[in-house]
């Protein structure tokens, strides 16, 4: 029998080629969407935060927002308090594209437990949420910087 990590593992990885292909119509890639997701639900955001929440790094989550500013998803403007920081939001025309984006997103999931009762998806989602709870415990007790 697979191991439970394995089996995750598979899973994000057909999770990231489903979405990858999803969001390629926009000119997007899985990376740059979920960069877009992020700022979306964290307005006036920094590049830090982005870096943190998607456990990555500066040269690829700068990037990303260049890409992204170049084709006018995301707007930056100069933090109030700290002038050599960047406060990044979605432009107008990003918020229109996005949502767009997630009406075919959503579909994602329906796609994944489609063969699934109801009452299994809450119960897997119960699961699944006490098993992420489980890693940041892990993460928060060993000073894992990206809890």
């Amino acid at each position: 029998m697979e191991t439970l990590c394995k089996i995750m593992q598979r899973i994000s990885t057909n999770h990231k080629r489903i979405l990858n292909s999803m969001v390629e119509d926009y000119g997007l890639t899985y990376a740059q969407y979920m960069v877009l997701k992020y700022i979306e639900e964290h307005e006036q955001t920094l590049a830090q935060n982005i870096i943190l929440a998607l456990d990555s790094d500066k040269a690829t989550i700068s990037g990303i927002l260049s890409r992204l500013s170049d084709r006018e998803w995301i707007e930056t403007t100069i933090d109030n308090e700290d002038r050599r920081k960047r406060n990044i939001t979605l432009s107008g025309s990003g918020m229109k594209k996005l949502s767009k984006i997630h009406s075919l997103t959503d579909s994602c999931e329906s796609l994944m437990l489609h063969s699934f009762s109801s009452t299994d998806v809450k119960k897997l989602k119960t699961f699944l949420l006490e098993l992420t709870e489980n890693q940041h415990q892990f993460l928060n007790d060993k000073g894992g910087s990206h809890a």
